[in-house]
């Protein structure tokens, strides 16, 4: 989005495609679902306070490796949600420092894997060790594999597949001072009546937090204008 301007009627949104194509649109509603940076960046025009609160939200950085294997590579096959690590048990193990846990995917999805298959994603660093942004891929998926290892059971059979992911700004942070910011924000939408935000950086980063915070919009808007049309999307190229 590269413009964002109040009407008489609501907004006047432009965005630009990936070949540098400018689509316009005028709506009654504007739903800012981006991370905090973009929607500071976006809203910067029309609410300075909004969006130096927005700048005030900072990111702590993640790596996220998606390890498959075959079932029966362990003494136990994993089960449930996953498991989540405390730094400082991390660091008494030994050879797992910076592992946040371990989402036991083919668990939680089963669509997601073949059926005699394991899906694993180990999530390493965030705000407690960001450092660990910036190992090879050799060591974090060293630190994956032994993650899994400690949890299951020695490794019998090597992965049938490795993934590395690299995310800069990855788990927003609510540091001190975080519910004045959204108080912030909040006021924002007050002031400009169909203008909305959302985001895992405001009122809880995990997807479901995100799915409420969208229906809650969904429903405040079909309340307030029942009879408003639905605007048809707006045509945005994806990039090679």
């Amino acid at each position: 989005m590269t413009h964002l301007q109040p009407t008489p009627d609501g907004w006047e949104v432009k965005a630009q495609s990936a070949s540098g194509t400018e689509h316009s649109l005028l709506a009654r509603h504007v739903i800012l679902a981006c991370p905090a940076p973009a929607q500071a960046r976006i809203v910067a025009p029309v609410d300075n306070e909004a969006s130096e609160a927005l700048h005030g939200i900072p990111y702590g950085p993640v790596v996220v490796v998606c390890t498959a294997w075959s079932k029966g590579s362990w003494s136990i096959d994993p089960e449930g949600f996953g498991v989540l690590l405390a730094r400082n048990e991390a660091q008494r193990i030994g050879g797992i420092d910076g592992v946040l846990g371990m989402l036991f995917t083919s668990s939680i999805f089963p669509d997601h894997t073949h059926s005699d298959e394991v899906l694993i994603r180990t999530i390493l660093g965030g705000s407690i060790a960001p450092e660990i942004f910036e190992a090879s891929d050799q060591e974090l998926i060293a630190r994956a594999r032994r993650a899994a290892a400690i949890c299951l059971g020695p490794e019998r059979k090597p992965p049938n597949m490795i993934r590395v992911y690299r995310h800069p700004a990855g788990i927003p942070q609510y540091r001190v001072g975080h519910p004045a910011r959204v108080a912030t924000v909040r006021a924002a939408e007050t002031r400009h009546p169909g203008l909305y935000f959302i985001g895992n950086h405001l009122e809880g980063i995990g997807v479901k937090d995100c799915a409420r915070a969208g229906l809650e919009v969904a429903t405040k808007i079909t309340a307030r204008h029942p009879s408003d049309p639905l605007s048809p999307p707006m045509p945005v190229e994806r990039s090679p």
